[in-house]
């Protein structure tokens, strides 16, 4: 890329994560929720042949999540190929069209996303212990 495409894509990085009025502030200043709102923005500011998102939503605060949704479905969709590590139910729900469930280091099951889901919560899912 260009200097100037660098430029660009940090300048609308820092305005679609809302941090301008902190843009002169060292990012190791910065709150979780800051850094995270930055560094999802930067990370989605272009299509990509590979994502990689692993739980990118650690940190983020509620609003953010909102706004990021539709900037992250329509980078996934302009990736080649993205893999969405996530606990959360809904985010996978939402955005997989494929599972993968490791067990142990091996795949146990790779198939459609909702028995893969069901899965992971049967195998994550303790019994409740009677008194």
């Amino acid at each position: 890329l260009s200097q100037k495409s660098i430029y660009n894509i940090v300048d609308e990085s820092i305005t679609f994560s809302e941090l301008e009025d902190f843009k002169d502030v060292a990012i190791k200043n910065y709150s979780k929720g800051m850094s995270t709102r930055l560094f999802l923005s930067l990370i989605t500011a272009l299509p990509t042949d590979l994502l990689i998102l692993d739980e990118v939503f650690d940190g983020a605060d509620e609003f953010f999540k909102i706004k990021f949704q539709s900037r992250l479905q329509n980078i996934i969709e302009a990736s080649k190929a993205t893999i969405f590590i996530n606990h959360d139910s809904h985010m996978l729900k939402h955005y997989i069209n494929r599972a993968i469930v490791i067990d142990q280091g091996e795949i146990v099951f790779d198939g459609n996303p909702l028995k893969g889901f069901f899965l992971y919560q049967s195998k994550n899912t303790k019994p409740q212990e009677t008194p």
